[in-house]
């Protein structure tokens, strides 16, 4: 009974590795490290692609990898990325510096409140739906449709003008 069960949580657990067999014995040190410094990993990640590999008894060339990633970082720690990355609400690691990580926090700051907005506007949807359904039910009187309508057309209002501080925010010059 727990081959099965044990099996199963082998083949979960490689899943979890940065890299395959194939993809070891083949890596381009440098490209591997372009794209990982492209999508915003720390240095650390060298080290998990190091212990997937290390399975198949193949080493990174870690200073290939390094260089690829410090060039892929220089299209990560870019103001626009900053922000998109704010939008989506993701997690920055702190992996540019100087002069270009001033202009990443700029863009993920502002990306920080874009996504905050939307958060408040999605608020707006979920509880104009909950209004709306309470409306549509039989047993509601008459002054709670009235205080119903009103709080929809104050949601309304305030999902505009969330919409007009979003559009705003994407102006902003980073």
């Amino acid at each position: 009974m727990r081959t099965p069960a044990l099996l199963a949580a082998l083949a979960g657990l490689a899943g979890c590795a940065t890299m395959t067999d194939q993809q070891c014995r083949t890596a381009n040190w440098v490209e591997v490290g372009q794209r990982d410094g492209a999508a915003g990993w720390a240095a650390s990640r060298l080290h998990e692609h190091a212990k997937a590999c290390g399975e198949f008894g193949i080493v990174p060339n870690a200073p290939a990898y390094e260089r690829g990633r410090q060039q892929g970082l220089l299209s990560y720690c870019q103001p626009t990325v900053g922000r998109s990355k704010g939008v989506e609400g993701a997690t920055y690691h702190h992996v540019c510096s100087g002069p270009a990580e001033a202009g990443f926090l700029r863009g993920y700051e502002v990306g920080r409140q874009i996504h905050g907005l939307k958060k408040l506007q999605d608020e707006n949807r979920k509880r104009r739906r909950e209004l709306t359904d309470q409306l549509a039910k039989k047993e509601t009187s008459a002054d709670e449709a009235k205080r119903i309508k009103r709080d929809l057309d104050r949601l309304e209002q305030d999902d505009r003008r969330l919409q007009r501080l979003v559009e705003q925010a994407y102006q902003i010059p980073l």
